[in-house]
């Protein structure tokens, strides 16, 4: 279903040599891991990536809100400087999302995330810190460093190291949690901007207390497990085997019985043999550049919708304290949209679910530029919310499971890049046209993206496999 076989004159991506089946020890270590029951090392992880990526997204959803604030008075930024403002962190997460990947491949997936949030606490200080516009785009821009390299970092270690039957389930779980940061944090804008705490800005607090989660993040994130696949792609078997033990010592939140079919490579009427997620198929370079084209197209919608609904809403002649409350509600779509996704994703194919994300994407668009009225521009940015909630971790999660360990972080480390190409050009060049009252155009521009992004998704050819982490394609699409 790839194509013929690789040979040494047909190069793939990523292109790394070829590895071996690990032995008997570890292939049963590595089995225990894919088929464990739930236990609280479990929730340890996932509790863990849930607060690092609500700090993601609480910084994201902090640019969305201050696309408003800086399009108001005081500050009323026009222009480059505004656009700037609002791409930095994207141009930021251009670098550094292929940097932190290559930093995962060779120093493993778990490490690279501590480093990346224990630098995001700091960029984040000194966001609340900045004096000027300048200022604050310069430490946007070294914010996106670290915020382009969490989420594909996220996918590839939650891929290796949590079960096999619950993965999508337990991702789209970090999701969910993850999506109840940002209405917080923007409903705490609005008050904090309509009433100042010691005359200092909203957003400035905001940035301060992303700061302080971000350190507390990284103190725990010490305490995980470092990815046993990755271990075992790297040759560091006794590790493997460590990591094996910590699993099956760790209490389980099911039934005993299930908890020593787990520790005899056995659940659920399957025999002990693992995935051997260390050896996998290579991708074909076209089929990379497609994904890479997916990427890159979803956040012209995914990314710009979100992030201009502020400026539309102010040209619409809607005070600042109603736009600030419309930006603060589309961020309950996300939640919702990751709660409703978690009972499906296992069972429904990766990309037809990326699919039917992009058609309520748009007909949502729709609705927002050509419906007046509270009630549908409120309905079509919540719906439009859900649509990009289910589409992104399904994305991720669909290519994270495409490559080989060894090579994971680094592959979808550089797709993500792609991606933030993506969100770093949308707002520069939307916004404008938003300013200058050419509505429509815009409306077009992010109908014909979403349209090509469909057409990308078919063209990938890849289907969703059966055994996720094998590389092997999978069969469910």
């Amino acid at each position: 279903m790839y194509g013929r076989p690789p040979t040494p004159s047909d190069p793939r991506i990523p292109n790394l040599p070829r590895e071996t089946a690990p032995p008997a020890a570890e292939t049963t270590a590595l089995g225990s891991i894919e088929r464990s029951p739930l236990t609280v090392l479990h929730l340890l992880v996932v509790g863990l990536c849930a607060v690092g990526f609500a700090m993601d997204f609480v910084e994201i959803a902090l640019g969305n809100g201050m696309a408003a604030i800086f399009s108001a008075p005081p500050h009323s930024l026009k222009g480059a400087t505004l656009s700037w403002l609002l791409s930095s962190v994207y141009v930021g997460a251009i670098a550094g999302a292929p940097l932190a990947g290559w930093l995962a491949d060779r120093f493993g997936p778990r490490k690279t995330l501590t480093w990346t949030v224990a630098a995001l606490a700091v960029t984040s200080l000194l966001a609340g810190l900045s004096p000027t516009s300048g200022t604050l785009s310069l430490a946007r821009l070294l914010s996106g460093c670290a915020l382009g390299a969490y989420p594909p970092l996220m996918m590839a270690y939650l891929t290796d190291i949590l079960p096999q039957r619950r993965r999508g389930a337990l991702i789209f779980t970090v999701c969910a949690i993850a999506y109840l940061a940002p209405p917080a944090a923007l409903f705490a804008l609005r008050s904090l901007t309509a009433d100042p705490v010691a005359g200092v800005e909203g957003w400035r607090w905001l940035f301060l207390a992303a700061a302080a989660m971000c350190a507390a993040s990284w103190g725990v994130s010490l305490l995980a497990p470092e990815a046993p696949h990755w271990l075992d792609a790297r040759g560091r078997r006794s590790e493997v085997l460590a990591v094996g033990a910590r699993f099956a010592n760790s209490r389980d939140l099911g039934s005993p019985a299930r908890k020593r079919d787990a520790r005899a490579g056995v659940a659920d009427g399957h025999d002990a043999k693992p995935a051997l997620t260390s050896v996998a198929r290579p991708v074909s370079p076209v089929r990379f550049l497609v994904l890479c084209l997916v990427y890159f197209l979803i956040p012209w919608a995914g990314v710009a919708f979100p992030l201009l609904t502020g400026p539309i809403l102010l040209a619409r002649h809607i005070n600042l304290s109603d736009t600030l409350f419309y930006v603060a509600l589309a961020t309950f779509g996300p939640a919702l949209g990751a709660l409703a996704g978690g009972g499906v994703i296992d069972r429904m194919g990766r990309r037809p679910m990326m699919a039917a994300c992009v058609v309520v994407m748009a007909l949502s668009t729709l609705v927002f530029f050509s419906v007046p009225g509270f009630v549908p521009m409120a309905a079509s940015i919540i719906v439009f919310g859900v649509g990009s909630a289910l589409y992104l971790p399904a994305l991720t999660t669909y290519s994270a499971e495409l490559f080989a360990p060894a090579v994971r972080g680094r592959a979808t480390s550089i797709a993500w890049a792609a991606n933030r190409v993506g969100a770093a050009l949308s707002p520069a060049l939307l916004l404008p046209l938003i300013q200058a009252g050419r509505s429509s155009l815009v409306l077009a521009i992010l109908g014909l993206t979403l349209i090509a992004n469909l057409i990308a998704i078919a063209a990938t050819g890849l289907k969703d496999r059966k055994t996720p982490g094998t590389g092997a394609a999978p069969e469910n699409a």
